[in-house]
């Protein structure tokens, strides 16, 4: 379907989204849910730059308007500052939400909203260069934790929306995926069986006792709980590698786009030591003096079990100083 403006070109594939609802419920402890509809959505919206007028100060940014819902958004600058491809039509069949502000009410509308954001007056707010760009996500509808709910999930960046509405699930002690986890939910046990704090109850008899059971239990849960799982491995493609310092991680040599991002791209690695095939899910991000700067999602689906991974390619972007010394991080998602 041909647009009236651009839009960013699709990255995830249904499937992906599908493993980023996975992972994000998988973090919450629900293993089972359903997936009732996934439908891609292209969201219309407004960029501007905007400047506030107050004495002593003029505060300056960019902020986006949702064109269909009026709301603004801080969101969208940030993916439109990383390096993407942009269509004129639709890529796969979706909807195309409808344009309820015209392009001649976004100034008013934008400065009526910073000005009440901010708490300034709306005639100290000035709006300028005003875009319309399309985002497309994949909006899902799931039954999760004895309810229904709609999620969303950026189809050009695998950014999750929505899932802060769904309730985190208590595990057992038969579910905890280590020793760690294990001692740690088996302490908040023995805390509400005592009905006071455990470094008080266990220094009582009975509390010795109990935490010689919790120890027994642990062994036992490693020996007859622990099975094989998912494991994640990311490395920078050669060319974006740095100096390697004689302490401390592999440092990048990222490479400077025209628009100022930074970029290394690499591979993923993802096995399943399981039963059955999986989708796996890799997050990649930069670590910068201490400081982690947010990266992107990698999934592999239907990973077979075995020992021989399967490999997906990623590229992460960020501002920053090229020479500040930056180093690639990774954790399972």
């Amino acid at each position: 379907m041909l647009l009236d403006a651009p839009a960013l070109k699709l990255v995830l594939t249904p499937e992906n989204a599908l493993g980023m609802v996975q992972k994000e419920l998988s973090k919450k402890g629900w293993q089972k849910y359903e997936v009732s509809q996934i439908k891609l959505v292209y969201t219309p919206y407004y960029t501007f730059s905007f400047d506030i007028l107050v004495e002593g100060t003029a505060p300056a940014g960019n902020a986006a308007l949702n064109a269909f819902t009026g709301e603004l958004n801080d969101f969208v600058p940030m993916i439109l500052g990383r390096p993407s491809q942009k269509v004129r039509s639709s890529e796969m069949d979706g909807e195309v939400e409808r344009t309820a502000i015209k392009e001649s009410e976004v100034k008013e509308v934008a400065q009526a909203k910073l000005a009440a954001h901010a708490g300034v007056k709306k005639d100290t707010v000035v709006v300028s260069a005003v875009n319309k760009i399309y985002l497309p996500f994949y909006r899902i509808w799931l039954n999760a934790a004895n309810d229904s709910f709609q999620v969303n999930i950026d189809a050009a960046v695998g950014a999750p929306f929505g899932f802060e509405a769904i309730p985190v699930r208590e595990k057992t002690l038969k579910e905890a995926k280590n020793a760690k986890e294990f001692v740690e939910m088996a302490g908040k046990t023995l805390k509400g069986e005592a009905g006071k704090g455990p470094a008080s109850f266990l220094s009582t008899t009975a509390g010795k006792y109990l935490a010689l059971f919790a120890v027994a239990i642990v062994l036992f849960y490693l020996v007859f709980f622990q099975t094989g799982g998912q494991s994640v491995s990311c490395k920078v493609d050669s060319e974006f590698l740095g100096a390697k310092p004689l302490f401390g991680d592999q440092l990048l040599n990222p490479l400077q786009t025209s628009g100022g991002d930074l970029v290394v791209k690499g591979t993923c690695y993802f096995t399943n030591q399981g039963k059955d095939a999986q989708t796996i899910c890799a997050r990649t991000f930069i670590k910068s003096s201490g400081v982690e700067i947010p990266g992107n999602y990698t999934c592999a689906v239907n990973v077979p079990p075995g020992d021989y991974p399967s490999q997906k390619s990623f590229t992460v972007s960020w501002k920053g100083d090229p020479l500040a010394g930056h180093s690639l991080g990774f954790e399972k998602g």
